[in-house]
């Protein structure tokens, strides 16, 4: 018989109709570390996203405090801080569409999303951050790496994940993920330097 400290529990989630990577503890004491962990920000997290623009989109750093209001987060003053790392991969401007990579230094609920849609462009398919033009049964989010070191008491680990074909779907022909797109945004740095 499995006892409730031995079913396995996910750290982490991914929002509605993302797709991507989920760090899952087999037992307590792992998701208690797992959660001090992010918590702490020893855990690294890359993303890729389609971002409806017609600008080309620069390397920035979007430091936004966010807050939740009658269930939809925002851009508020008196939010809590949020910081995130975009740099771009891939621009069309035929299609009005960009491939970028981000690097979330906090985990806040729709964080990608907002920042995103506040600083350059709501993500493919995410009617609810200001994608009308697109009515996919996805949005175009992928959590691709995740990483952490030894020092929160587990294995050391990375793993990485491409998008799937329903990701390029939404995708112009005309843009392709680089093959070194985790390093592109520092993603292979180590975990600790994200303390800051």
């Amino acid at each position: 018989m499995l006892s409730i400290r031995s079913i396995p529990a996910a750290s982490h989630r991914l929002d509605l109709r993302a797709s991507g990577l989920v760090a899952i503890a087999k037992h307590g004491s792992a998701l208690r570390k797992l959660n001090d962990a992010f918590r702490h920000r020893h855990v690294s997290r890359g993303y890729l996203a389609l971002v409806r623009t017609w600008r080309a989109v620069t390397a920035q750093t979007i430091e936004e405090p966010l807050a939740t209001s009658r269930g939809h987060v925002q851009v508020d003053p008196a939010g809590a801080p949020a910081v995130t790392i975009v740099k771009p991969l891939g621009f069309d401007p035929d299609n009005g569409v960009a491939l970028v990579a981000l690097r979330l230094q906090s985990g806040r609920q729709h964080q990608a999303r907002v920042h995103l849609a506040s600083a350059i462009g709501a993500i493919v398919g995410d009617r609810r951050y200001g994608d009308l033009l697109n009515d996919a049964s996805r949005i175009a989010l992928h959590a691709g790496w995740i990483s952490w070191d030894a020092s929160i008491g587990l294995s050391a680990v990375t793993f990485q994940s491409e998008p799937a074909a329903d990701f390029w779907s939404l995708c112009p022909r005309t843009l392709a993920i680089p093959a070194n797109w985790s390093s592109e945004i520092g993603l292979q740095d180590d975990a600790k330097t994200l303390e800051s």
